[in-house]
């Protein structure tokens, strides 16, 4: 392991030839031609390179052995587990993230994200972001009124949710609270929903 003190003060000492090193160990689309502008009080890290996060999280590993380690597991509050490997997780985001496209999202769109911490909740983001969609996670326990704001304010084309989910010894009509929340609203094209929990369960 490096030491933190030395590691810190070349950071400090060289950004640019420290974090040009760090940069090389990620997959890059195409390589940056300046590690750093800096332009007071304005900086530019990377200068016409272009990568993905979902490249170097899951992409990268399709032709290696990671792919079939552990990449996520889930505890449930009933204690029901569920887990997926690299491989897996990829192949989910990866029909997440068609599924997004053939709604007509691109590039640039904004989607909200309305669910609780359930596995689809990291494919939804991870899928957004393979795309080149932003997205934006709002909390689950939020109120309707609460996520009509940050829905509004965000300018939102798709809207990820639950239909419910247990909370404690309650069940949260998340369902519910988007429909609320959207009364009125001119942006949201499409309501995707993740079956968590029926009331009936």
């Amino acid at each position: 392991m490096l030491n933190y003190e030395s590691t810190y003060a070349e950071s400090i000492k060289n950004p640019e030839l420290f974090w040009g090193n760090i940069a090389k160990e990620l997959t890059w689309y195409k390589p940056w031609s300046k590690v750093l502008e800096w332009n007071y009080p304005y900086a530019k890290w990377f200068v016409g390179g272009q990568t993905n996060i979902v490249a170097n999280a899951l992409d990268r590993w399709m032709n290696t052995d990671v792919k079939n380690k552990t990449a996520l597991i889930w505890i449930s509050q009933e204690q029901t587990e569920r887990k997926f490997t690299y491989g897996q997780l990829n192949e989910e985001v990866s029909k997440f993230a068609n599924g997004l496209k053939s709604l007509g999202v691109k590039k640039g769109d904004k989607i909200t994200i309305y669910l609780p911490r359930i596995p689809e909740q990291f494919i939804a983001m991870l899928a957004c972001l393979k795309i080149g969609a932003i997205h934006s996670v709002v909390y689950s326990g939020f109120s309707a009124d609460a996520l009509k704001n940050r829905i509004e304010d965000a300018q939102a084309k798709i809207v990820i949710c639950s239909n419910s989910y247990p909370y404690g010894k309650k069940i949260v009509e998340s369902k519910k609270n988007v429909d609320e929340a959207l009364k009125g609203n001119q942006t949201v094209e499409n309501v995707i929903v993740v079956k968590r929990l029926t009331v009936d369960d």
